[in-house]
């Protein structure tokens, strides 16, 4: 017991000796290149479909900004289900520049539904949950023009 005392006095002596300094995370980041990172900037992050007629299409499309100094790039866009799609831009966006990421919902299931969207990126807001709702509801082919 007391060998392991000593030890650990040893160790822990060796840490505040003259000339160590501590680690932070100045020592491995530069300050400036995270200033320069990318910020995902969304014109809305929710959409509400509303009623749905069954067998329709169901899409809608998110556009973003890059507000950052480096370009945006989003390595992954996820969703809470297999009943929506999203198909996102590839390319890098720059500075100021938009890009998109289009959602569709498979109207083939019906009721009520929200559905969340996971945006992963090297933006500095990154992840960012993007949200869908609305009903599908069967209509009738003759009542449909009063419904989406």
């Amino acid at each position: 017991m007391k060998q392991n005392l000593y030890i650990f006095l040893i160790f822990t002596g060796i840490l505040f000796l003259p000339g160590n300094k501590p680690v932070t995370i100045h020592n491995y980041v530069n300050l400036k290149s995270v200033a320069k990172a990318p910020i995902m900037h969304f014109e809305e992050t929710s959409f509400d479909f509303g009623v749905i007629r069954a067998g329709t299409e169901a899409k809608h499309v998110f556009t973003f900004k890059n507000k950052g100094s480096q370009p945006l790039v989003i390595a992954n866009v996820r969703s809470s289900c297999g009943c929506t799609t999203p198909v996102w831009t590839r390319e890098p966006v720059r500075k100021n520049k938009k890009g998109t990421i289009a959602v569709k919902y498979n109207t083939n299931i019906w009721g009520k539904f929200r559905k969340s969207i996971t945006v992963i990126s090297n933006a500095e807001n990154s992840p960012i949950i993007l949200v869908i709702r609305g009903e599908v509801k069967y209509i009738p082919e003759n009542k449909s023009k009063k419904i989406k």
